[in-house]
This record gives structure tokens, C-alpha cells and sequence, in this order.
């Protein structure tokens, strides 16, 4: 009988939590409504305490990038971003360009961040950071 590298378990355990933590975000979004403004706030709102959690996590000395990336914290802040980039992409044409450019520059962070790069700690930091200014341009 074939056995699976634990590495490919370790894996689709991972995408399995992911998707949960998808799911329970999706339904912690269905109270923001259909206004996609609306529901833009909602996720910035969310995204920036995830994000902060997660942040200060980064900031234990003794904690692994390892660690880091397989932490609750970091599933929860990647699947939320996951739901809040479809409503994204919903209204990239008929939104503001800046807003629309300010979430592809966090997107394309946490991407960075997800792949555990030695400068994981600093990145964490750029990543807040771009948060930040999505979170302004959906509020302005």
C-alpha cells in the first residue's frame, strides 16, 4: 500500500485548516452585507487586528519563521485575505484605482511572506504596512 511523504500530509493538513478558517471567515462576512464598499471596510477592518496579532507574534525573539508561517494566527490572516481578494477583484473595475493598487501591493506581500524568506521578521513589518494603506484607502 502507498504511504504519503509527510511532507505532502503535513500539506494537505495545512490546506484542510486553511479551508476551514475560509469557510468561518465567509460566514463572519455575510453580516458585512452586499454593499462591496461596505464589505471592503469589513476586511480591513478584520485583516489589520489579524495582522496585528500575528505582528507581535513575529516579535518573540525565541520564535521560529517556521513557526510563524504555521501559526493559527498567520492561517487565519492568509485565509481571510484569500475571501477579502475575490471582493477585491469583484469591484477592480469600477473602484478606485488606488485602492485596487494598494491591495495588490499587500496581496503581493503576503505572497512574499508565505514562502518563510530568511528576512521573515521584516517582512512581517512590510506587510502590516501595506495593510495599513489599504486600510486607509478603503476608508477615505
Amino acid at each position: 500500500m502507498p504511504t504519503l511523504d509527510g511532507d505532502l500530509v503535513n500539506h494537505f493538513l495545512f490546506m484542510f485548516r486553511r479551508l476551514g478558517w475560509e469557510r468561518r471567515y465567509r460566514v463572519l462576512m455575510s453580516d458585512a452585507g452586499d454593499d462591496p464598499l461596505q464589505r471592503l471596510r469589513s476586511h480591513a477592518k478584520n485583516l489589520e487586528e489579524y495582522c496585528s496579532r500575528w505582528q507581535g507574534f513575529c516579535r518573540l525573539e525565541d520564535v521560529t519563521r517556521d513557526s510563524l508561517i504555521d501559526s493559527g494566527l498567520f492561517v487565519v490572516l492568509e485565509a481571510a485575505s484569500r475571501v477579502a481578494n475575490r471582493d477585491v477583484a469583484t469591484v477592480a473595475d469600477r473602484s478606485d484605482q488606488h485602492l485596487v493598487e494598494t491591495w495588490k501591493r499587500y496581496w503581493n506581500c503576503l505572497l512574499t511572506v508565505r514562502k518563510c524568506p530568511a528576512d521573515l521578521k521584516q517582512r512581517a513589518d512590510e506587510l502590516y504596512k501595506e495593510l495599513l494603506r489599504f486600510v486607509e484607502a478603503v476608508n477615505r
